[in-house]
């Protein structure tokens, strides 16, 4: 299921005076040359990795048609057509589109979705340019591969690990690393370049589109001035380096100002976090770009890395990423979820799945929960782990990680309020054995999905479902294209009364 991040959240939301803007994606399978090794079986859209970028403006329509080219089963069949249409209606910032079907988005079925406002942007730090930068771990096994190695006896639990990093979908090395058996390896790889002009300030929108790693970036002899973290609006803050996790997001304005020449752009992958793979280390930890300033000298001598200190598995300290535009939350919320998630070893298989207080997630496609609840199905799977909460109210949700790694988990509400500042992002780290606690506003029916955004852990069973409104769930006029969308069961379904 190919899925805007923002996508579902905004359907009910659009507005008829709003612009409608129009993109087709073609999804189809090929084999690309990221980084030397020839990787067949990766997923390209409109045959691009990454995928097409989506830039719009708040407020506008974006309706986007996908044709599936793959031979993959449901939500999309195989060679069938799908139209997603939402509003981006007070939403601005930094985005991504991936495919949340199975592990399809480390295949490379993602891009970037941008929604400009241009008032706000102008007031938070004024720039000249803007640059779109992806950052990714590569694997040269596809991804079906590597989640059936790891949700098996084999892997003793351990995250399959990457055999490169890639900024904008380029890197070379590759034919220094793992070359599966009977395939091709050609050492001709380019590296993503960029162009400054001296004395101007560009716009960085950095995303981590990865399955697992967790990087710094900086550029050399440069400093970067966070604005916006994950859609929020921030006030400046100047730092060497960021740590950016799996599906976060930042932009950093780059002032030109250092002398004609050129400079290494660096995505380093946090070694200690990504220590844990089932071979060690990643072989090559280290993405690089090249930064050329327009009319300087063709060399890069002189480019010096960054030394400053950044803790290990950790974001920003969220008491110095302070909201441009303050929002207060209520003092006190009306409900309190707890959730503790750890790893276990399931007795019977001796496989070792993820769970959220004692229960593992197993994706179910042929009876979703959105359309269960809708239709008033009585029979909701008990491996789904689903939490109601009724009517709008704000809830606290504490998140606690009882495993000895970092967990980057997403959720795709919006507003939802980090306390003591508060800071508002979608995708928060919980250290090892650590903590989060976040406050969100329940007004918007659905079914989100609470997860860990390392695709493996994902898989293993590291979700929730939280059920916003369900009487009202009832209530929403879902298209008919959508309950006819694949031939499964609910193609069929009659909505059951409801008192």
């Amino acid at each position: 299921m190919v899925w805007a991040r923002v996508g579902v959240l905004a359907t009910l939301l659009a507005t008829a005076c709003a612009a409608i803007q129009e993109y087709t994606f073609t999804v189809s399978e090929a084999t690309i040359t990221p980084d030397d090794y020839a990787r067949p079986g990766a997923l390209i859209v409109n045959g691009q990795y990454p995928g097409p970028k989506i830039e719009v403006n708040t407020g506008d329509i974006v309706r986007v048609t996908v044709n599936n080219n793959l031979t993959t089963q449901c939500p999309i069949p195989a060679g069938g057509s799908y139209t997603y249409e939402f509003s981006t209606e007070g939403q601005s910032g930094t985005y991504w589109w991936h495919s949340h079907y199975m592990s399809q988005y480390v295949d490379g079925i993602l891009g970037p979705l941008i929604i400009h406002n241009a008032t706000a942007e102008s007031q938070v730090l004024p720039y000249d340019e803007e640059l779109v930068i992806s950052l990714s771990d590569w694997y040269h096994t596809p991804a079906p591969s590597l989640v059936t190695h790891y949700l098996s006896r084999s892997s003793k639990g351990e995250e399959p690990t990457p055999d490169n990093a890639l900024i904008n979908g380029k890197m070379n090395n590759g034919c220094k690393l793992y070359v599966p058996p009977g395939t091709s390896c050609n050492p001709n790889a380019t590296l993503s370049e960029f162009t400054f002009v001296p004395g101007k300030k560009y716009r960085l929108r950095l995303i981590n589109t990865s399955a697992f790693a967790n990087f710094h970036f900086s550029i050399d002899n440069h400093t970067l001035t966070v604005i916006e973290a994950d859609g929020t609006d921030i006030k400046p803050l100047t730092v060497d380096r960021i740590p950016i996790n799996v599906a976060q997001r930042y932009s950093v304005v780059v002032k030109a100002n250092q002398k004609p020449q050129g400079y290494y752009m660096r995505a380093q992958i946090d070694i200690p976090c990504a220590a844990g793979g089932d071979v060690g280390k990643p072989a090559v930890s280290l993405a690089t770009a090249l930064v050329n300033y327009q009319g300087g000298a063709n060399t890069f001598n002189g480019s010096v890395n960054k030394k400053d200190h950044l803790i290990d598995c950790q974001d920003l300290d969220y008491k110095v990423l302070r909201p441009y535009y303050a929002q207060n939350p209520p003092s006190h919320p009306s409900q309190l979820v707890t959730l503790n998630f750890g790893f276990q070893l399931d007795p019977n298989t001796a496989i070792k799945y993820a769970y959220i207080n004692n229960q593992t997630y197993m994706a179910n496609f042929t009876n979703p929960t959105l359309l269960n609840i809708w239709s008033n199905q009585l029979q909701l799977s008990g491996d789904q782990y689903i939490i109601n909460i009724n009517n709008a109210q704000w809830v606290d949700l504490l998140l606690t990680n009882n495993d000895a790694s970092e967990h980057p988990f997403s959720f795709p509400r919006p507003h939802i309020l980090r306390f003591g500042n508060p800071l508002r992002r979608d995708t928060s780290t919980i250290p090892p054995t650590g903590w989060t606690y976040l406050r969100f506003l329940t007004d918007n029916p659905g079914v989100w999905a609470l997860h860990c955004h390392i695709q493996g852990q994902m898989e293993a069973g590291l979700s929730v479902q939280i059920v916003e409104n369900p009487a009202a769930i009832r209530r929403l006029p879902i298209p008919a294209d959508n309950l006819a969308l694949c031939s499964y069961p609910y193609k069929q379904v009659t909505k059951r009364h409801h008192p």
